[in-house]
C-alpha cells in the first residue's frame, strides 16, 4: 500500500513539472528590436512606431518584448559616427538574443546590411519605409516605401489642365536623392512634355522668397526639405508651417504628416501603415516562416484631400480621382434632410405667427400690470435702500466705535510704557538696568509713532489726499534694508526670514513711490512677524510678464476663509480676541490696500486657518536698460570722511543734541545754527560740506535761509530734516534748493547714507 502510494505520488509530481515546463514553453516572451534611422519626434519615424506597437497589441503578441534605439543620422551620418554606434548596440545587447528585428528607413537598412552578422548574428530582419534599394540580402524582408510618383504626376495634370508650371521641392538626403531618380524617370517616360523646375539648392530664407514669386496657376509638389543649402535641419512639422504662407499656388505631397498641414493632397504614404505591416510580417516570423517565405511587398498608397485647402484654391471635389478620400469635410445635414427642413421652416412660420398674436395680446395686459407694479416697486425699492443705509450705517458706527476704543488702547500701551519706564529712570541706577529701561522707551516711542503715522495714513487716505511721488527704486536693496530693520529688533529673534530676489540687480529696478513700497513690505512683514511665534518667514516676489508679484508667506495662526473678503477693510479686524492676544489697530492691510491700489497693482490673500497665511501684491515693471551693478555694501562708518564740516541748523536743543550724538562717532566737526539767519552767516564766514536744515526756526525759516544760501554758495547740499510730512512742503523745500529731505524721527542709517551721497564720497 505504501509503495503503491510513493509511485502514485512520484507519477503526479512528474506530470506537474512537465505541465508546467510546456506552460513556460509556451509564454516564453519573445524579444523584438526595432531600429529607426531617424530620431524620436519626426513625424513618419513616431508614426511608425505607433504602427509597429499597434500591430504587437493584437493576439498573443501583446507580450513582445520591444527595444526600440533611434540612430538619429539626420544630424550624425559621418562614418566615425556608424563605428561608434556599432560598438554601442553590441556592447548594449551582448548577453540578449533577438527573435527578430524590425529596421525603419535606409540609412538603418545600410547599417544592418553591413554589420547585421558582426552584431547580430543571423536574426530575421523586417525593413519598412525603404527608398528603392540597389539589392537585398538574404534573411531580409519587409516594405519598400514606393512613392507612387506616376500617378501623383497625372492627378496633378488633371486637377490643374491649364497649369503654367510645377515646382518640385526636394532635398538632398538619401531619400531626396532615390526620390529624384524615380522622378527622372517617369517624368521623361511618362510625361516628356511636363514643364517643371527643381528647388533644391535653397536656403529655408531663399526658398521662401522664390515660392513669394509663383503664381496662382502654377503648382508645387512637396516631397522633402529636411535639409537646405546650408545644412540646417527642418522636422516635417515644421517646414510646411513655414512656408506655406508665402506660396500663393497649390502644394500637393505624397507624405501624410503634410496632410492637414497646408497641401492639398496627392496619392499618400502612410509611416503607421509600414509600421503595422512590419509587425505582422514579424508576427508571421515568429510563428514559424523564414524570411525568404514572406514576399516583400511595396507600401500602399491612397489619394487623400483637404477639404479646407481645396475651398481655399476654388479646387472642384469633381475633378478629384474617384477612389479620392477627403478630410474636414464639412457634414451637409440640410441636404440630407431636406423634405424634414421644408416640413420644420412650415411648422416654424405657423408659430412666429401664432406667437406674434399672442404676444400683442400679452403685452396689452402686461402694460396694465406693469402701471400697477411701478408704484409697488417705488415703495419696496425705496424702503429696501433705507433698510441699506440703515444697516451699513449701524456697521460703519460700529466699526468706528470699536476702532476708536481699540485705537484708544493703542496709543494708552506705548505711551504708559514711556511714562512708566521714564519715571523709573534714576541717575545711580544700574547700568543694564537703565539700558533695559531706555531700550523699552525707545520700542514704546516707535509703537506710538507708527499708530500716528497710520491715522495719519488713513485721514489722508479717507480725504483723497494721497499723492504718488515716483522715483526710480532699487528693489533688492529696498527689500534687504526692510528685512535688516525687522532682524535688527531682538523681539523678532525666534522668527528667521528668508528673502527670494530672483532679478540681478541691475535688472531690480522699480519706478514707484519708495517710501509707499517699503510701508507696504513693512506692514505685511509686520503681521507675518507678529502672529508667527516661530518658524520661518518667506518675502520675495516673481517676475510675471509686465508686472512683477511680490509675496509674504508664514506658518502662523492663519486666517479662517470667511474673512479673506473682508480683512482689507479700514477699521477692521479679523477677530477682536486676537486683537487682545496680539495687538494693533486694524489699520494696516486697509493702508497697504490702498497704497497697492494707487500704485496700480491688486493685493490678495491665500490662507488656511492654522496652516499660515501669504499676502500677494502686485506693481507694474518694465525691465530696465542694463546699467552698472550697484556697490556691494559696506558698513556706513568706513566709508565716511572724516574732514567733513556739518552744520546742523536747529531750534530745539534736544534735537540738535540728538543729532550730534546720532554724528559725532563718524564727523568730528559739526556746528550748531540756532536760527535761519545764523546758519546763513556760518555759511559765509567758514568752510561748511553740508547743511541739515530744520523747516520750522525763530527770524527766517528754513525754506527761505536754504533759498538764500543755495544763491549764495550752489556747492553746499541742503538736507532738510523736519517734522512736516506733506507735499506741498517737501515740493516747497526742493523748489527752494534742497538736496534731499528727510522726515522725523531720522534714521542714522538713512541720513548717514545721504550725507555721504550729497558730499560725492567714493
Amino acid at each position: 500500500m505504501t509503495i503503491l502510494f510513493q509511485h502514485r505520488c512520484l507519477t503526479l509530481l512528474f506530470v506537474l513539472l512537465f505541465w508546467n515546463t510546456f506552460l513556460y514553453s509556451k509564454t516564453e516572451q519573445k524579444m523584438v528590436l526595432v531600429l529607426h534611422s531617424y530620431n524620436s519626434g519626426l513625424s513618419w519615424t513616431d508614426s511608425t512606431n505607433f504602427g509597429i506597437f499597434d500591430g504587437f497589441q493584437e493576439g498573443q503578441y501583446g507580450i513582445v518584448d520591444l527595444r526600440v534605439e533611434f540612430m538619429d543620422t539626420k544630424h550624425f551620418e559621418d562614418s566615425n559616427y556608424f563605428e561608434y554606434y556599432k560598438n554601442y548596440l553590441a556592447y548594449k545587447y551582448q548577453k540578449l538574443n533577438f527573435d527578430a528585428i524590425i529596421c525603419g528607413d535606409n540609412p538603418a537598412f545600410n547599417f544592418l546590411c553591413k554589420h547585421h552578422v558582426a552584431l547580430f548574428k543571423n536574426t530575421p530582419i523586417v525593413f519598412c519605409g525603404l527608398n528603392y534599394p540597389d539589392s537585398i540580402p538574404h534573411g531580409f524582408t519587409g516594405i519598400i516605401e514606393d512613392v507612387d510618383i506616376y500617378n501623383n504626376l497625372n492627378s496633378i495634370i488633371k486637377i490643374h489642365p491649364k497649369y503654367n508650371k510645377l515646382y518640385i521641392i526636394n532635398d538632398k538626403s538619401i531619400t531626396g536623392k532615390s526620390l529624384k531618380r524615380e522622378l527622372d524617370h517617369v517624368i521623361k517616360s511618362n510625361f516628356p512634355g511636363l514643364k517643371y523646375e527643381y528647388l533644391t539648392n535653397y536656403t529655408l530664407s531663399e526658398l521662401e522668397e522664390k515660392l513669394e514669386t509663383l503664381k496662382e496657376n502654377d503648382a508645387v509638389l512637396m516631397l522633402l526639405f529636411n535639409f537646405d543649402r546650408q545644412g540646417t535641419t527642418f522636422s516635417f512639422d515644421y517646414i510646411l508651417d513655414e512656408i506655406a504662407p508665402h506660396c500663393k499656388a497649390p502644394i500637393y505631397g505624397v507624405w501624410t504628416f503634410y496632410l492637414g498641414k497646408g497641401i492639398v493632397g496627392g496619392k499618400i504614404l502612410s509611416a503607421y501603415e509600414h509600421g503595422y505591416l512590419a509587425s505582422g510580417m514579424v508576427k508571421q516570423i515568429l510563428d514559424g516562416k523564414t524570411t525568404s517565405e514572406i514576399p516583400i511587398i511595396n507600401g500602399p498608397a491612397h489619394y487623400w484631400y483637404d477639404y479646407k485647402i481645396l475651398r481655399k484654391h476654388d479646387i472642384s471635389k469633381f475633378s478629384l480621382p474617384k477612389d479620392a478620400h477627403i478630410i474636414n469635410l464639412p457634414y451637409d445635414f440640410v441636404l440630407k434632410n431636406k423634405i424634414f427642413f421644408t416640413l420644420l421652416s412650415i411648422i416654424l412660420i405657423l408659430l412666429i405667427f401664432l406667437i406674434l398674436v399672442l404676444y400683442i395680446q400679452v403685452k396689452r395686459v402686461r402694460a396694465n400690470l406693469r402701471k400697477e407694479k411701478t408704484l409697488v416697486t417705488a415703495i419696496e425699492t425705496k424702503s429696501d435702500e433705507l433698510k441699506l443705509a440703515l444697516t451699513k450705517a449701524e456697521q460703519a458706527n460700529n466699526l468706528k466705535t470699536a476702532f476708536l476704543s481699540n485705537i484708544s488702547h493703542e496709543i494708552r500701551t506705548p505711551m504708559n510704557g514711556i511714562l512708566g519706564f521714564s519715571s523709573l529712570l534714576q541717575p545711580n541706577m544700574d547700568t543694564i538696568i537703565q539700558e533695559e529701561y531706555i531700550n523699552t522707551i525707545n520700542l514704546c516711542g516707535n509703537q506710538l509713532l507708527c499708530i500716528i503715522n497710520d491715522i495719519l495714513d488713513i485721514s489722508k487716505i479717507e480725504s483723497q489726499q494721497i499723492k504718488i511721488n515716483h522715483e526710480v527704486l532699487l528693489l533688492n536693496q529696498t527689500i534687504d534694508n526692510v528685512v535688516s530693520a525687522f532682524n535688527n529688533s531682538s523681539r523678532f529673534n525666534k522668527t528667521k526670514i528668508e528673502v527670494h530676489k530672483p532679478l540681478p540687480d541691475n535688472e531690480a529696478v522699480l519706478n514707484t513711490d519708495g517710501v509707499k513700497f517699503q510701508q507696504i513690505l513693512s506692514n505685511l512683514l509686520s503681521n507675518a512677524i507678529k502672529f508667527s511665534e516661530n518658524g520661518t518667514i518667506e518675502i520675495g516676489y516673481y517676475v510675471k510678464k509686465n508686472e512683477l508679484e511680490f509675496y509674504v508667506k508664514d506658518n502662523g495662526i492663519g486666517i479662517d476663509r470667511q474673512y479673506h473678503e473682508i480683512i482689507f477693510d479700514r477699521f477692521r479686524q479679523v477677530d477682536e480676541r486676537n486683537d487682545k492676544i496680539y495687538g494693533g489697530n486694524g489699520l494696516g492691510l486697509s493702508i497697504s490696500k490702498a497704497f497697492v491700489e494707487l500704485l496700480g497693482g491688486k493685493i490678495w490673500l491665500t490662507s488656511e486657518l492654522h496652516k499660515g497665511s501669504t499676502f500677494f501684491f502686485t506693481l507694474p515693471y518694465q525691465k530696465p536698460p542694463r546699467i552698472a551693478n550697484t556697490e556691494t555694501e559696506i558698513p556706513i562708518s568706513s566709508k565716511m570722511n572724516s574732514n567733513l564740516t556739518v552744520l546742523i541748523a536747529e531750534d530745539d536743543e534736544f534735537n540738535f543734541m540728538f543729532l550730534k550724538e546720532l554724528l559725532s562717532p563718524y564727523i568730528p566737526t559739526i556746528i550748531h545754527a540756532k536760527t535761519g539767519r545764523e546758519a546763513i552767516l556760518m555759511t559765509s564766514q567758514q568752510q561748511v560740506d553740508v547743511i541739515l536744515m530744520d523747516l520750522k526756526m525763530p527770524d527766517i525759516g528754513g525754506i527761505q535761509a536754504t533759498q538764500i544760501i543755495h544763491q549764495q554758495q550752489a556747492h553746499i547740499p541742503i538736507i532738510i530734516q523736519t517734522a512736516f510730512t506733506s507735499q506741498s512742503e517737501k515740493e516747497k523745500a526742493f523748489e527752494a534748493g534742497c538736496a534731499d529731505y528727510l522726515t522725523k524721527p531720522i534714521n542714522k542709517e538713512i541720513l548717514l547714507r545721504k550725507i555721504r551721497e550729497h558730499t560725492h564720497m567714493p
